[in-house]
């Protein structure tokens, strides 16, 4: 009995051992498979760099740095970098930061006197940069073969700026100086619009935030000149509606850019896996930066491939949409999703590297909806100047007022004294001219894009 026990655990060892050793092997013939296509995918891939290289040219796209301008760089009389630089420099920022609150309380109490006294310690920086903003461009001369490593610590200080100088805006209009108000708004709105000049995706979403801050601040400067048709039309002319159009061309060729120079300097950065790690990526000296050509190394060839391939069809439906943001973030998202699909190791990097591109889209009809809004609730004040009455209704405010997310015209809410103009925003539904602030905690997304008037919280200067 003993026996036939020891023969059954033994054929159960045996038959456990060549089990084991099958799926040892099964597994070793997967990995080994598994090899097989990644190195079939990478030569097939390096192998078509060449020619996805001359498509990615023949479309445009920035072969060096000097390609990423769309247009000739500013002689340095037209270049505002260099003012904007000295303007950043006499401001103490921690000394700005901690007056900011209290200037803002001043206004909110309508202390415009003490609020006015307050910021003018930054006189200087403030009006070197509304020199600045005269200029017709802007390029702080960055080395754009740096690609993920550059560093844009300008654009926070313009965003700096811009707020300051748009609490300025409101006190000088609560203290009815529309000339001064306007000037610092135009300044304003003109440095959003010099910032995207630089051809990056961060230029042209700093500029969809500056500009919202100078339409909220333009609203706030007109509830103090309700009163002053001229006050109502200067705030509307500081708005140029030419400057506020995002050039998205400009800004995915600097995104495409950026790509292409990360894959010439891989290697130094560490491969792909400096992407993953979550650690800075190395600093590369200039002097050792690769500039021009597709890499020699199989894997970064690959790379390259996949990135020409994608960019190629992404700036083709950039023209073919004729600039419609929604349309391209879909579009864009959906040749992104394709691409994950690829779950191949030369389309790896492309995975990292590309945002999700339909909210980027929604930031620039965002902009687009909050210009069109404010716009057409300076023209309704203005008539209410020239008749007593607020309009109640889209039709009856001069001018084509769209809404870019339903191609629409934009909603009305009024009152007696107060009234709403406003787009339904991304999420295409209509709540009543609700801004985001207002939102119910439940449903914090159910808001619209309005311009009001009154502002929330604001109070007539005495």
């Amino acid at each position: 009995m003993a026996t036939e026990l020891n023969q059954r655990r033994r054929r159960l060892l045996i038959w456990g051992i060549l089990v084991s050793a099958g799926a040892v092997f099964a597994l070793g013939a997967g990995l080994v498979v598994l090899l097989l296509r990644s190195f079939d995918d990478v030569a097939r891939a390096a192998g078509e760099a060449a020619s996805a290289a001359r498509e990615y040219r023949d479309a445009g796209l920035p072969w060096e740095a000097k390609d990423v301008w769309s247009r000739p760089r500013p002689s340095a009389a037209d270049n505002a970098a260099p003012v904007l630089l000295q303007a950043f420099a006499a401001l103490d920022e921690d000394h700005l930061k901690s007056e900011t609150p209290q200037i803002q309380a001043l206004i909110q109490k309508g202390s415009f006197g003490r609020a006015a006294e307050k910021i003018s310690q930054f006189k200087l920086g403030l009006n070197l940069a509304v020199s600045a903003t005269s200029r017709e461009s802007l390029d702080f001369k960055r080395d754009w073969d740096l690609g993920t490593q550059l560093i844009f610590r300008e654009y926070v200080q313009a965003k700096v700026i811009t707020r300051t100088l748009c609490l300025r805006a409101q006190i000088e209009s609560a203290q009815g100086n529309s000339a001064d108000a306007s000037r610092d708004l135009r300044a304003c709105w003109r440095l959003g619009w010099l910032v995207a000049q630089e051809p990056s995706l961060i230029s042209m979403l700093v500029q969809v935030s500056i500009q919202r801050i100078v339409l909220d601040a333009a609203v706030r400067c007109a509830f103090y000149q309700r009163t002053s048709g001229n006050g109502l039309k200067a705030i509307e002319d500081s708005l140029d509606p030419g400057l506020g159009r995002p050039d998205i061309d400009r800004a995915l060729r600097g995104e495409a850019y950026m790509g292409l120079t990360t894959i010439r300097n891989l290697k130094n950065l560490g491969g792909i896996k400096a992407f993953t790690s979550g650690d800075p990526l190395p600093p590369i000296p200039s002097s050792q930066l690769v500039r021009t050509g597709i890499p020699t190394d199989p894997i970064s060839r690959a790379f390259a491939a996949r990135h020409f391939q994608v960019w190629t069809e992404v700036m083709g439906d950039l023209r073919s949409y004729g600039g419609d943001p929604m349309k391209l973030g879909a579009t864009m998202d959906k040749i992104v999703e394709d691409a994950s699909k690829r779950k191949t190791v030369s389309n790896a990097l492309n995975e990292l590297m590309f945002p999700v591109y339909s909210p980027l889209a929604s930031a620039v009809l965002d902009l687009y909806a909050d210009t069109t809004a404010t716009r057409a609730l300076l023209e309704a004040l203005q008539i209410r100047v020239r008749t007593g009455k607020l309009p109640t209704s889209i039709d009856q405010i001069p001018g084509t007022w769209i809404d870019p997310f339903t191609g629409k015209p934009l909603l009305v809410r009024s009152g007696p004294d107060s009234l709403r103009i406003y787009s339904v925003g991304p999420n295409l539904n209509d709540d009543g001219g609700v801004v985001k602030s207002e939102a119910p905690e439940d449903k914090p997304l159910a808001y619209d894009l309005a311009a009001c008037y009154p502002p929330p919280k604001l109070k007539a200067p005495k």
